[in-house]
């Protein structure tokens, strides 16, 4: 949380039409919110979505590159080849995912391509690669000792 105090904040004034003040109440509540806090995440989840809205086309081409490095990467580790190269540009392609989606796991769920999986299965392949590389390497691997 940020060291700002309340009043540091910037304030908007808004009129909400009638029976809308008691569905963000009834909202926030279930979400365990302030109204304030539900206000402040349902604007900042529509910036998001209209952000990723935007570069919906792109997030589709990384999410296509990404599947087919992921799926390189995996056999090249599998033959014993090197794959830190491959590793590198696999995080470059998430990170430039994470800039178009602003971050958030969320949204990404809005552009889902059956035949391209989320980041959190990019995650769990990039983890499967590292106990098959770790497997693959065990023998050269010598403890450090002093």
């Amino acid at each position: 949380m940020s060291d700002k105090q309340v009043r540091d904040y910037d304030k908007f004034m808004l009129r909400l039409p009638e029976g809308m003040r008691d569905s963000i109440a009834e909202r926030a509540k279930e979400n365990g919110r302030s109204m304030n806090s539900e206000i402040v995440q349902i604007i900042e989840d529509a910036l998001i979505a209209d952000k990723v809205a935007k570069n919906r086309h792109e997030i589709r081409l990384l999410k296509q590159e990404i599947q087919a490095l992921d799926f390189d990467i995996g056999m090249r580790a599998s033959q014993g080849e090197n794959v830190d190269e491959g590793l590198e540009e696999l995080f470059k392609l998430t990170a430039r995912l994470d800039d178009l989606t602003g971050g958030k796991p969320g949204p990404i769920n809005d552009v889902r391509d059956p035949d391209i999986p989320p980041i959190a299965d990019i995650e769990h392949r990039l983890a499967n690669i590292e106990g098959i590389l770790m497997e693959l390497f065990k023998d050269k691997l010598k403890p450090n000792r002093p």
